[in-house]
Parts: C-alpha cells; sequence; structure tokens
C-alpha cells in the first residue's frame, strides 16, 4: 500500500478491513522503521517543504473565509499590541504584522505620528473632572460633573463627559437609603 501509492481506503475496502484500524497498522510500521515510503526527488521535495509551510501559516492564521480573522480588534490595537511585544523583543515586527493582518509601515507610521489634538482635550478636560470630582467628595454623578465643567467654562458634552468619567475611574457615590433605627413603643398613644 505504501509503495504502490493506493490510499487507506482502497486497500481497507479491497481487504475488507476497517479503515482505522489499516491506518493504525501503517502508522506503527512507519513508526517502527518497517515501511518506508519512496524516495522523492528535488522538486516534489521542494513542493512538499513549500505546502508544509503554507499548512503552517494557516494554521497560525486561522481560516480566514470561515472566522473572518480572529482579532477583529481595530487597527490602534493591535499596533499597541505589536509595540508590546516589539519592546519585549518576543518576535519580529514584520512577523506579527503579518499574523495580525496589518502592515510593517503602517505601524511605523502609528507609532511616529503625534498625539492627536482630541486625545490632548480629553486628557485636559479628565484632569478637570478628577479635580472636581475629588473636591465633592467623589458624590458628584455625570450630571452634575458636567454642570459643573459647565460653571468652569468647558463646553463638554454628556456623552463625553461619561465617556471620560468611565475611562479615568471616578465612580460617583450614592447615598445610603434612609434606615429606620428605632422602634416605636407599643404604649405611645398616637
Amino acid at each position: 500500500m505504501i509503495s504502490s501509492g493506493r490510499s487507506v481506503a482502497e486497500v481497507a475496502g479491497s481487504l475488507d478491513i476497517n479503515e482505522t484500524t489499516l491506518g493504525y497498522w501503517v502508522g506503527k510500521a512507519r513508526e517502527n522503521g518497517e515501511a518506508k515510503e519512496s524516495e522523492l526527488d528535488i522538486s516534489e521535495r521542494a513542493e512538499l517543504a513549500r505546502l508544509r509551510k503554507e499548512n503552517q501559516r494557516s494554521r497560525w492564521k486561522g481560516n480566514s473565509r470561515k472566522s473572518g480573522g480572529l482579532l477583529r480588534e481595530p487597527e490602534p490595537v493591535r499596533f499597541s499590541f505589536v509595540a508590546e511585544m516589539a519592546t519585549k523583543k518576543a518576535f519580529p515586527v514584520a512577523f506579527m504584522g503579518r499574523m495580525l493582518d496589518v502592515s510593517r509601515q503602517g505601524f511605523y507610521g502609528w507609532r511616529s505620528r503625534p498625539t492627536s489634538q482630541r486625545e490632548l482635550d480629553d486628557a485636559t478636560v479628565s484632569a478637570r473632572i478628577a479635580k472636581i470630582h475629588a473636591a465633592h467628595g467623589g458624590r458628584l454623578g455625570v450630571r452634575r460633573v458636567r454642570t459643573e465643567l459647565a460653571r468652569a467654562g468647558v463646553v463638554c458634552p454628556h456623552k463625553r463627559t461619561h465617556r471620560l468619567m468611565c475611562t479615568a475611574g471616578p465612580r460617583s457615590r450614592h447615598p445610603r437609603p434612609y434606615e429606620r433605627t428605632t422602634v416605636p413603643d407599643r404604649f405611645d398613644r398616637p
């Protein structure tokens, strides 16, 4: 079977043996060195090496037709991951770019790009939010923080204030509900 080039299924069908059993026997024979495959010529070896390399790449990357790519994060997230791994010297940048579907040039462009004006504005507004939050003992929520920002002359929409408070971390403390601590005396008259 090994030297004839016939598949396990063909031979198993002709001998009326279970395919799995025959496959197991052939595997054991190959492990023990009893069955030797025919020698490959140079072109066949090169083709086999190319196919093995392609198979390994596809295992790393996943089936893009089926999953649409396992890493569905936006490019800046992938670039920051590449930057983190590059500082640790875990993998080369070109290799990580191929695996994460980002270009090497795009990564270096992202890394050398200056901070955007929006990010700078967000940082200053976040600092003001933290000051307001601390000044009021951490009791203010999004609406009241936004009102305090408006009093200070900072124009900041509600959703932006909410986003900045979520990312910066200040959480408002809610007052505890009123709890009655005394029990009315049964002898008291109304």
